[in-house]
């Protein structure tokens, strides 16, 4: 491993956060704005091709076209001493990638993902911008609550030089959409695509094609095959599936037309099925249920009921909560049980009965006794 530079341009560096095949990422130190940046700086070696920067640089280039509360801003970005670095936005937090090594999502945690990226994306999409990696490892949780769409690195631009070859495939298999697959050009729906697949790996726990190996995985994903939502997360509401299962669509014709209409279905979903207003706080309240943030941490931006609501929404697999409800119902039977018998040793059973029996009488002074009636006078 490199040795960590004391900075890079003006920013002091702090810590190595990532690393990866083209470069690292730094965490540096504005000293005169008194903020943490990210900083990604390509390698050496691969600083003196021209070609490879002009690529690293696509990546500020599309960001800097790009101003969204949902995506990853570009601070600074330049190539001088042997170094080309961007100046990232620094995120506190945890991608969907760790979050998901502890099994699925809560049903509205995951419409809240899908819903922030979809807002994101349809931002991209109106400047001209197509993100073309869509997937759990890009996009980001912070500890207070915001959802961030990382990675612009291989993203189309309209109004950029396209620097790679005419049916060359780049993403990430697990996520590409079947067209893409097929070596045809992409288009907002590749993007929706995407985050279809992302959220039902968010719901399920599991990828789609999850069962695929590296011969059969591009045939599987041409046509199409993969468990239905239905069947492997039975939990997730109809209303919900079916905008995934529209999402992920074999066909691009079939799949929504545009980010803004996906974002309204989810809209409407979240409006309908779950009661949260405010979606930051119900993102830090579920990372500190999912054990990602410490009580404390949780505070500085929820209060304590809302800490402990939160812990009574969260959703459970159905075979934990039938079997919650289960022993719940044997319990207030045993109790009962227990109860009728004290009360039948006491005596008390009986002389509630015997009460109930004069209530009864005294109810219905007609009603008819043992006792003959009196013969009607002559």
């Amino acid at each position: 491993m490199a040795r960590l530079p004391k900075s890079v341009g003006i920013y002091e560096v702090t810590d190595r956060i990532g690393e990866g095949g083209m470069g690292e990422i730094l965490l540096g130190f504005h000293p005169l704005l008194q903020r943490e940046v990210a900083i990604k700086r390509l390698l050496p070696d691969m600083a003196k091709d021209d070609a490879m920067v002009e690529r690293f640089f696509r990546e500020g280039k599309a960001l800097a076209k790009l101003q969204h509360q949902a995506i990853c801003a570009v601070f600074d970005m330049a190539q001088k001493a042997g170094t080309a670095y961007i100046v990232l936005e620094y995120v506190d937090g945890y991608d969907l990638a760790h979050i998901l090594k502890s099994g699925p999502m809560p049903v509205d945690v995951a419409a809240i993902v899908g819903l922030e990226v979809a807002d994101a994306l349809d931002h991209a999409h109106f400047h001209g911008v197509l993100h073309r990696d869509i997937k759990p490892p890009n996009v980001m949780i912070s500890k207070t609550g915001d959802i961030k769409l990382m990675d612009f690195g291989i993203a189309l631009v309209d109004d950029l030089e396209r620097m790679t070859a005419t049916g060359l495939m780049v993403g990430t298999p697990m996520y590409m959409a079947p067209e893409v697959i097929c070596g045809e050009e992409p288009d907002e729906r590749s993007d929706i695509y995407s985050l279809g697949a992302m959220l039902y790996q968010c719901l399920s726990g599991q990828k789609m094609f999850a069962h695929a190996n590296a011969q059969n995985i591009y045939p599987l994903i041409e046509q199409g095959r993969f468990p239905p939502l239905k069947k492997i997360a039975p939990r997730v509401p109809r209303a919900l599936r079916r905008i995934v299962d529209r999402c992920i669509q074999r066909k691009p014709e079939k799949r929504y037309e545009t980010a803004a209409e996906l974002r309204q279905d989810l809209e409407t979903f979240l409006a309908t099925h779950h009661g949260w207003a405010q979606h930051q706080e119900r993102l830090v309240a579920f990372l500190h249920v999912d054990g990602h943030i410490s009580e404390d941490e949780a505070l500085t931006c929820i209060d304590a009921d809302q800490l402990v609501i939160s812990r009574e929404v969260e959703l459970k697999p159905p075979r934990q909560v039938w079997a919650g409800i289960a022993t719940l119902l044997f319990i207030s039977l045993l109790a009962l049980a227990g109860g009728l018998a004290v009360a039948a040793q006491t005596g008390y059973l009986s002389k509630f009965e015997q009460s109930l029996g004069g209530r009864g009488a005294e109810a219905n002074p007609a009603a008819p006794t043992d006792e003959a009636a009196p013969a009607d006078a002559p």
